[in-house]
């Protein structure tokens, strides 16, 4: 694997097998989508490039994510998929299918600044409303702050329900001031704040299982995990398997953090039921590179997270499930901009609705290509 300068797609080379791309950009091949009602359950890891997953390549050493390699083998690899290379911009990329050049998120939101995504900013919830597409978002918001919306931010910009985190658990993030981490954190639920000493990536998945009991179909729902962003930490140990991964302590944390998010992303996915599952596509994305403590040698640590280097910008993007007619690979060019009109897509809404121009476009054409 060689990184290089990407500034807009990822120049990763397609391997050898791949299925082909779109013929066109947003090409949907006259797409099959399922005539029972669709869900979508989109999964986001936080600070989680391609060099950490074997089916991306064998650099390094890499921790056995056995949830994800299993749904890759299921669904399409997208090989070359980016993001933006910090984390607030990609998530107001990924919930606006517009650029920060048009959104305003251009760089990462601290909870003491004074703006967040703008109000007036369309996105996926809203899109949704009132098209019989219910939506909530689990885990990490990270796109208000303390002033702009607070514990109430998700819930202004469109989602039904939001239970988790605001933004990263770190000391100063949260609404009261006080030092936070993944064990002893500001826990927000639809606007009301608690302090919780739940795991936070056990507490994400507990929240998406609980939302999807009640949730009616066809539903979108949101699980922002913050594994494995810092601050560093060991798991609790019956989230992993206790083998140590990476040449450092803080790279062996990092493994340790993203062995625990495929354990409870495991767990979320078997808390649904075949059928449950046989109507709902998963969408598994990452907001950016790794970063350089996280990245396996021999790769550039310099060339990791907070640049526009592939390290930075090459993201997983891994889809499977109702959707997904040719599971394999494929080369299609893809970023950030294009989930939310694959999203509305694939839930039969057009995304035009938002009354505001996209820079995406609908990617489902590569989900079904042959």
């Amino acid at each position: 694997m060689k990184w290089v300068s990407c500034v807009v797609m990822a120049c990763a080379p397609t391997s050898p097998g791949s299925i082909d791309p779109a013929s066109e950009p947003g090409d949907t091949g006259g797409s099959r989508l399922p005539d029972t009602p669709h869900n979508v359950l989109v999964v986001i890891a936080d600070d989680m490039g391609v060099d950490k997953l074997t089916t991306y390549g064998d650099v390094g050493v890499r921790p056995p994510l056995p949830t994800l390699e299993g749904l890759a083998a299921q669904g399409v690899v997208f090989e070359r998929a980016d993001a933006m290379p910090k984390c607030a911009p990609s998530r107001a990329t990924l919930i606006t299918g517009r650029y920060p050049t048009q959104h305003g998120v251009g760089t990462g939101i601290a909870g003491s600044d004074v703006l967040g995504l703008p109000d007036d900013e369309r996105t996926l919830p809203e899109l949704l409303v009132d098209r019989g597409v219910h939506h909530a978002i689990l885990g990490k918001w990270h796109l208000g702050t303390k002033s702009h919306g607070g514990a109430a931010s998700a819930l202004d910009h469109g989602f039904d329900h939001h239970a988790g985190a605001l933004a990263s658990l770190l000391d100063g993030w949260s609404l009261d001031g006080a030092p936070q981490d993944d064990t002893d954190w500001e826990r927000v639920e639809d606007g009301a704040v608690t302090r919780t000493n739940a795991y936070a990536t056990t507490d994400t998945t507990d929240s998406a299982l609980r939302a999807l009991q009640t949730l009616p179909e066809p539903w979108v729902v949101w699980v922002a995990y913050n594994a494995p962003h810092v601050p560093l930490h060991w798991p609790p140990e019956a989230l992993w398997p206790g083998e140590l991964f990476g040449d450092d302590s803080d790279e062996r944390q990092f493994n340790a953090m993203l062995q625990a998010m495929d354990t409870e992303l495991g767990r979320l996915v078997a808390g649904r039921t075949a059928q449950q599952l046989a109507r709902t596509t998963i969408v598994f994305v990452g907001d950016n590179g790794s970063p350089p403590h996280g990245v396996p040698a021999p790769l550039p640590a310099d060339r990791a997270k907070d640049t526009l280097y592939e390290g930075g910008v090459h993201v997983p993007l891994i889809v499977t499930g109702a959707a997904v007619v040719a599971p394999g690979r494929t080369s299609a060019l893809v970023d950030a901009t294009d989930l939310l009109p694959t999203i509305a897509e694939l839930v039969g809404v057009d995304p035009g609705g938002l009354d505001a121009p996209l820079n995406g476009v609908s990617f489902v054409g590569s989900l079904q290509s042959s």
